[in-house]
């Protein structure tokens, strides 16, 4: 089969941290989907993201803000129970045939050396918390060391981060207002206020909101 032409754009690998040990694969797998389900509208996909061995997923994005875009949704809908790594990277990307992971080219390239920088960082004590990275040799594109820097800092932050803290960030990073997301659950304003400035959430929304704005 002749292959398509080439497109350069971002290509997202997502995979689930220990998801071999999971006690219900069946299930993780369907939270999986219904997690990229919800970022469809918001964030449109060149190629919808498909399964391609296990629970690794994939997709491509027109820009590299809406595959981090999407990277932050699924982590926020699954953690702290589920932690997942994404693999980012851009530059072009050939389509093999129609079928879901059936491409190939520098975007996958990059992105499966991110994956790899991801596990090697993940081992050390120092960068436990490392989950996602990015790589490009894409002049034209947003440069790894202005972009991955950031998402490492968000890694150390977000890592060690609670239940209750995780709920914050999930409404913080959709402009929710703090009266609402204390209401939600069940504890002060004030008890709510705290636990954003101590554990730096406010910082975090909007800087995952300043990195879904990347071309």
């Amino acid at each position: 089969m002749a292959r398509s032409p080439s497109l350069s754009c971002a290509a997202l690998i997502v995979d689930v941290v220990g998801s071999r040990t999971h006690r219900d694969r069946a299930g993780l797998h369907d939270r999986l989907v219904a997690a990229f389900e919800q970022t469809r509208e918001e964030f449109p996909a060149l190629r919808a993201p498909g399964v391609t061995a296990g629970d690794e997923f994939q997709a491509t994005y027109a820009r590299l803000g809406d595959a981090i875009g999407v990277a932050f949704a699924v982590r926020l809908a699954l953690a702290p129970e589920v932690e997942v790594r994404a693999g980012l990277g851009y530059g072009e990307v050939t389509d093999l045939s129609d079928e879901a992971g059936a491409s190939d080219g520098p975007a996958w390239w990059a992105a499966r050396d991110a994956i790899v920088d991801i596990e090697e960082r993940a081992a050390r004590a120092a960068t436990k918390h490392a989950r996602f990275s990015y790589r490009t040799d894409d002049e034209a594109a947003p440069p790894p060391a202005a972009v991955d820097p950031a998402l490492a800092c968000l890694d150390q932050l977000l890592g060690p981060l609670d239940e209750r803290s995780w709920r914050l960030l999930r409404g913080l990073v959709d402009d929710a207002p703090q009266q609402q997301l204390a209401a939600e659950l069940g504890i002060s304003t004030s008890a709510a206020s705290q636990r954003v400035r101590g554990h730096g959430l406010a910082v975090a929304a909007a800087a995952i909101r300043r990195l879904r704005t990347l071309p």
